[in-house]
């Protein structure tokens, strides 16, 4: 699996969203998802974010979410272990004397890890602590605020002057 986009947990949660606030947000997701059903391309999901998704999704989403083949659930797996191992090492080697949140740096290294052992291209994610994470170890970000059009999407995804 090479070359394929990957979503954070907010990025999914906002495509599914009914709140009135968040319309903007599911609309660009929308019109992300649907350039990339057209492209007949897929949607990386690290399990770790389908599982913090499905904690508060209704059953017929989490089912669209199954069934449709643009998304692919990536298991946490031997090579996503190693790639863990190796971030969690250098990260909180770093982090030993601040009091930042274990749980949610490990939850943020295993999709990280995911993304990169799938060879994911971009990961989409407005998550600062995120962002800088893959940034330090070669991922490429974007936020839903960046989303191209549907339109140039290829293109664009693969532009790391952006």
């Amino acid at each position: 699996m090479s070359g394929f986009p990957t979503f954070d947990t907010n990025t999914l949660i906002d495509l599914y969203s009914n709140k009135d606030n968040a319309k903007t947000r599911k609309e660009q997701i929308q019109s992300f998802v649907n350039a990339i059903k057209k492209a007949r391309g897929q949607i990386l999901i690290p399990a770790p974010v389908f599982a913090e998704f499905a904690v508060k999704a209704n059953e017929d989403e989490i089912q669209e979410i199954l069934n449709d083949r643009t998304f692919v659930i990536a298991d946490f797996n031997k090579k996503s272990a190693l790639e863990c191992s190796f971030i969690l090492r250098n990260e909180l080697v770093k982090k030993r004397n601040k009091k930042e949140n274990k749980i949610k740096v490990k939850f943020d290294v295993q999709i990280l890890s995911i993304a990169k052992a799938n060879e994911a291209e971009v990961l989409i994610t407005d998550d600062t602590h995120l962002i800088n994470l893959a940034s330090k170890h070669g991922v490429l970000t974007k936020t839903v605020n960046n989303l191209p059009p549907p339109d140039p999407v290829q293109e664009y995804l693969f532009d790391s002057k952006q």
